[in-house]
């Protein structure tokens, strides 16, 4: 993968910065900024067909909204057993009082629940992102065959992302909260190149022999 590349490529849109000035602008709107989302699938799918510029025009407003909130629905239903594994936690700590048991569930739990999202929920993005089909993100045979293959990818597009975003809040309190404005859709847009060229090398990945799925 090129993570150069993902983190870059916006500026190669002659007409990136009037883009990228509507997408700091939605990501400022609570629920609207869902079309965020929307916005960077169109990218991921594009990247995967080897088509990454130019960036998409926001045109379809309405669309993207949609496909935003469907995949942040997807997503959370994935994310449901997680919460189920923190109620024993939750309702332990507050019996008990004991600070060592809320910091011993959430420091076992918060693991887990970062890698089952960076890998999990990446792969689920990325298939809705492809389809535009919401029952793509519940076909569980393909998507635990496609996160076996790909774990290593999709842990390294998480890795990106977190040091991307250390980089973003220095530039943001350097630049006195200036360049807050710009990092979350720059990084949004930027992890979903990212997932676009790590998926497309998940799919051309030999299934592991002897998978049930």
């Amino acid at each position: 993968m090129d993570i150069g590349r993902a983190y870059t490529f916006i500026t190669s849109d002659p007409k990136w910065i009037s883009k990228i000035l509507i997408g700091a602008a939605v990501s400022l709107v609570p629920v609207l900024n869902l079309a965020l989302y929307g916005y960077a699938l169109a990218i991921l799918k594009r990247v995967y067909q080897g088509v990454e510029l130019p960036l998409p025009e926001w045109d379809d407003f309405g669309d993207y909204f949609v496909r935003g909130l469907l995949v942040s629905i997807g997503v959370l239903i994935w994310q449901l057993p997680l919460l189920l594994l923190i109620c024993p936690v939750i309702i332990a700590g507050t019996v008990t009082d004991s600070a060592f048991v809320w910091t011993l569930g959430f420091a076992c739990l918060v693991p887990i629940g970062v890698v089952f999202s960076a890998i999990i929920g990446q792969v689920v993005a990325a298939r809705y992102a492809l389809s535009g089909e919401f029952s793509a993100m519940f076909e569980f045979g393909d998507i635990f065959s496609e996160a076996r293959r790909g774990a290593g990818l999709l842990l390294l597009c998480m890795l990106a992302y977190i040091i991307a975003s250390l980089v973003g809040i220095v530039a943001g309190i350097v630049t006195c909260g200036i360049g807050f404005l710009v990092i979350t859709p720059w990084l949004t847009l930027a992890q979903a190149h990212l997932l676009g060229q790590a998926y497309r090398r998940v799919r051309d990945l030999p299934q592991p022999a002897g998978t049930a799925f």
